[in-house]
């Protein structure tokens, strides 16, 4: 009892330390096919928190709470332990991918050289792990989307039928 009392004030202290938002960024790394064509990413990883930015001759940097070059399901999942014990607790969490088209967001869908398992999943696996070591005298409920909003049209990525999506 002692001991889940001061997991609870060590977890509320690291979040209001850190807020409830982490911003990540991974880097994809080149395609064959990009770097047989010669390009070269405009992106630089200066450190664990600091991206440069080239474009134009200009350089712009921009700090984030990780950067991961690009990465794995395990590495993302570790920076995120913090948000799932969150939600274990009762609080909430949103996982946003953001990139252009065709950008490769892949780290949300199961990658063939991770096992096959995506970071939702496994984030989803995490969050039931943690429920479980609750015990049963709480009453959960948990309620999750997946939404995917291109164009202006958002589409329901969990939903039962194939849809065209709808205008927003």
């Amino acid at each position: 009892q002692d001991a889940q009392v001061f997991h609870e004030k060590l977890a509320g202290l690291l979040l209001e330390l850190q807020g409830s938002i982490r911003v990540f960024c991974r880097i994809r790394a080149l395609k064959d096919s990009e770097m047989a064509e010669g390009q070269t990413c405009a992106l630089t990883a200066l450190g664990l928190d600091t991206v440069s930015i080239h474009a134009g001759g200009t350089e712009e940097r921009f700090v984030f709470d990780s950067v991961f070059l690009p990465g794995t399901q395990e590495e993302l999942l570790r920076e995120s332990n913090d948000l799932i014990q969150q939600v274990g607790e009762g609080g909430n969490a949103v996982v946003i991918s953001y990139g252009a088209s065709g950008a490769r967001k892949s780290f949300l869908s199961p990658s063939k050289s991770e096992g096959g398992i995506s970071y939702l999943e496994a984030v989803a696996m995490e969050v039931f792990t943690v429920l479980e070591s609750c015990g049963p005298a709480y009453d959960v409920e948990i309620v999750t989307s997946g939404l995917e909003v291109f164009d202006d049209v958002v589409v329901d990525l969990l939903g039962s039928k194939p849809s065209s999506g709808r205008k927003t």
